[in-house]
């Protein structure tokens, strides 16, 4: 790396800290009540122990019967902070912490694709829309998740080493086991595009993806019954919210309204109208896109759950920068057309 290459990397890494920071600092409030739950299950660790598992002042919780922790890895992550002794510090900390890493995981990937303006492009995703500010300033483990699952896709494409593949799934199903599944969905769809490019196959990496996923659970206390808790709160949850039972939690996993989606969506129209006509003058081919991606996109945002939106709206910006510069930036040689073949 050159002196050049090295001191704009540390100045974006700045950049990327201080938004992170601003979006947990600028108001004393806290953004989600699940911090709370996170920061107090990490403590319980850091004072009984690592491999502590009961859960008593959850009577009528699943959680206290299964002694299971479906977050076991986020919250061995979040003990160091635990020991801050003013609790809303710690609690703000861990959550810029947990930003930082996902919109610098954002860079990377981007970066590994080859793709123009990395850092704009992470930018413009903070800022897309309310809800995935909001999110963002969660303490909660879906935002690593999605890096997870953005690196997993950028490692796919560009052919990433096999025992990279098992730490990825070993990290993925460690986390947070309820969506350990989506990297091995998206491995699996990376599959099919290199396929239908006639290119090498890729499906051993699906193996060693799947080989850290079930070390990943093993790694904890009660494995089979985080499997369960991962059943109940993916699958089970949204039967019974389709029965129209009036659960007040789990809002996230409803879709959105068209109120809500258009509210959320204004910005973005404003920011990329402007992008749009800022950078029209070095188009010249291929502003096309990824028509099948954009449709796959509206579908999960209308029709899924509010709760993984940030992962479609990382997917949709990607898209939009596809389209706005020339096809052989998208992904580097030999991966020149992966987004038009989504």
């Amino acid at each position: 790396m050159t002196k050049n290459k090295t001191v704009r990397f540390i100045l974006i890494v700045l950049i990327l800290a201080a938004i992170s920071a601003a979006l947990q600092f600028s108001t004393p409030n806290i953004a989600d009540p699940d911090g709370f739950y996170h920061m107090a299950h990490a403590k319980i660790y850091a004072q009984r122990g690592v491999f502590y598992s009961d859960f008593p002042w959850t009577q009528f919780s699943v959680i206290k019967n299964l002694k299971a922790d479906i977050w076991y890895g986020f919250h061995l992550f979040l003990v160091p902070f635990t020991f801050i002794k003013d609790g809303i510090l710690g609690l703000k900390l861990a959550g810029a912490a947990i930003t930082f890493l996902t919109l610098i995981g954002f860079y990377w990937v981007l970066a590994r694709l080859k793709i123009k303006w990395p850092a704009l492009w992470v930018i413009i995703f903070v800022i897309i829309s309310p809800d995935v500010m909001y999110r963002l300033t969660m303490t909660r483990p879906h935002n690593l998740s999605l890096a997870l699952v953005l690196i997993t896709f950028a490692f796919m494409m560009t052919r990433g080493k096999k025992f990279t593949f098992v730490i990825l799934g070993f990290l993925s199903s460690f986390l947070h086991i309820a969506l350990g599944w989506l990297p091995l969905f998206i491995a699996a769809i990376s599959s099919l595009i290199l396929k239908t490019r006639r290119e090498p196959p890729v499906w051993k990496n699906l193996i060693y993806l799947t080989a850290g996923s079930i070390i990943g659970l093993a790694a904890r206390p009660h494995p089979l019954g985080a499997l369960k808790l991962a059943y109940i709160q993916v699958i089970q949850i949204i039967i019974v919210k389709l029965q129209g039972l009036p659960l007040t939690f789990g809002r996230e996993l409803r879709p959105p309204t068209w109120d809500m989606f258009l509210r959320n969506t204004r910005a973005k129209k404003h920011i990329f109208l402007g992008a749009g006509g800022l950078f029209g003058i070095f188009l010249y081919n291929d502003v096309g896109g990824s028509a099948q991606l954009r449709h796959f996109y509206k579908f999960r945002h209308y029709r899924g759950g509010r709760g993984s939106d940030p992962i479609f709206k990382q997917f949709g910006t990607w898209k939009k920068e596809c389209g706005l510069i020339r096809i052989d930036n998208c992904g580097g040689s030999g991966r020149a057309k992966f987004h038009t073949s989504l």
